[in-house]
């Protein structure tokens, strides 16, 4: 990304040579020049400037994929197109990495993502994961 312009706000000192009414403007042009500055500087995130919609929940692993089974509401203003695992994590004392990959089979039907089936779980124990869906 190119670096972001010095130049955040302009002042009445800049414009000396402009009308009265110049300052009637100044203020709407420089809140929105600081507001996009400010985002644009390290500062975008996906829940305030993606259409993306972030969950996480908890399961006790079947003793096969497709008993591992979730069902939750989309708030989104539109259909999921892709829903991505961020983390997923046993519930333990002590961290222990799951060693292999985890997929998530998943359906969305009427605003509802329907996980069908979650194979890399080992059966008996607690995960917690943390999907987005975009």
């Amino acid at each position: 990304m190119a670096k972001l312009p010095a130049v955040k706000r302009i002042s009445r000192d800049d414009v000396r040579e402009a009308p009265e009414w110049i300052e009637r403007l100044l203020y709407p042009l420089n809140l929105f020049m600081e507001t996009i500055y400010y985002a644009l500087n390290k500062n975008v995130t996906f829940e305030e400037n993606i259409l993306a919609q972030r969950h996480s929940f908890s399961i006790k692993a079947g003793a096969t994929a497709a008993a591992n089974q979730y069902v939750f509401a989309v708030t989104m203003a539109r259909s999921p197109k892709m829903l991505l695992l961020g983390k997923c994590e046993e519930q333990a004392a002590v961290f222990t990495p799951i060693g292999g990959p985890v997929w998530i089979d998943w359906t969305y039907q009427d605003n509802t993502v329907r996980i069908e089936s979650i194979s890399g779980l080992t059966s008996t124990k607690t995960y917690t994961l943390e999907l987005l869906l975009i």
